[in-house]
């Protein structure tokens, strides 16, 4: 049915524009592919992604993480547990929860009429906010149309990040928003695939909120840092996550353990968990990173970024 409508870093709190948010006006919901291990072409990442949209703004984030938090949320009433994403605390010891598929805990918010885009990220104990301005996409427009959702769409094509994207954008949905980073059409991008196909935004589903829901990232207390300073930060939690979310706690905290968490959400502890931590480690060494984003290189050819 249609719907129709007209660390390292300075420990400063940021409270600026991000944080105000607009009424959902619509919600998408998209599967996301991703092939990040070249060597397991058969076994892409994947999830459900909402986008949640706004007059003049959207937040993108996991949906599967949404669904799959409502439910530990549950499981662990009167349990002892935390339902933190990231840090919390287990058997009254500080807690950093690492997830099998790396820091996923992010809104990213688009900004067409500022050219902003702006990541909230939660890493042990902090929520960390980037500011950058919106990737500039020359899409090449044709006019080549297919249906989707019930909405006519129109082809698209652009670079950004190394990779080429073919995009379909309903002019009727009037939102220069799209999944993840990808924006800048006349109409809400419903579908995208890059030219390899390792990397794919399929519809799913389209629909009004169900109660009052705002565009304004789920987090209200951030740093604000720059993306090098995160990605320094990124690197050090990705090395040693316990480390860092100790230096995130107040000092004189108890001692931090880790918790697993596997692709269903659920946390393992203590032994059990840090040998299925071990075996994550041990299983990245083995990939062939495929990041989302590439770098080009003078000649041409796809490097990884990180």
């Amino acid at each position: 049915m249609k719907i129709v409508f007209a660390l390292f870093l300075s420990l400063s709190t940021f409270q600026g524009f991000a944080q105000k948010g607009e009424p959902v006006i619509l919600n998408v919901i998209y599967k996301f592919k991703h092939i990040n291990d070249l060597n397991k072409p058969n076994k892409p990442f994947e999830q459900e992604m909402i986008l949640r949209l706004g007059k003049t703004e959207s937040r993108y984030n996991s949906w599967t993480d949404e669904v799959n938090m409502k439910t530990a949320v549950k499981n662990a009433n009167n349990s002892g547990k935390s339902s933190s994403s990231s840090g919390g605390v287990f058997g009254f010891v500080p807690t950093v929860f690492v997830k099998s598929k790396g820091v996923q805990d992010f809104d990213l918010l688009q900004y067409p009429g500022l050219d902003r885009l702006v990541r909230v990220v939660v890493m042990g104990d902090s929520n960390y906010l980037i500011e950058t301005s919106l990737p500039v996409i020359d899409w090449k427009v044709s006019e080549e149309k297919k249906e989707i959702g019930g909405y006519t769409c129109q082809k698209a094509t652009g670079t950004y990040a190394g990779r080429t994207y073919i995009a379909w954008f309903a002019p009727k949905l009037p939102f220069r928003c799209g999944p993840w980073k990808l924006s800048g059409l006349p109409g809400l991008i419903l579908e995208a695939k890059d030219l390899t196909n390792e990397v794919s935004f399929t519809f799913k589903e389209l629909s009004r909120p169900e109660g009052i829901e705002s565009t304004a990232p789920r987090k209200s207390r951030v740093i604000k840092v720059s993306e090098k300073a995160f990605d320094r930060a990124y690197t050090a939690f990705e090395k040693d996550p316990v480390s860092v979310y100790q230096s995130q706690l107040p000092i004189g905290a108890d001692k931090a353990q880790l918790a697993y968490v596997d692709d269903k959400g659920v946390p393992f502890y203590a032994e059990e968990g840090k040998k299925m931590y071990e075996s994550l480690k041990t299983d990245l060494k083995k990939r062939k990173s495929n990041p989302l984003e590439l770098k080009i290189d003078a000649k041409g050819t796809g490097q990884v970024i990180k």
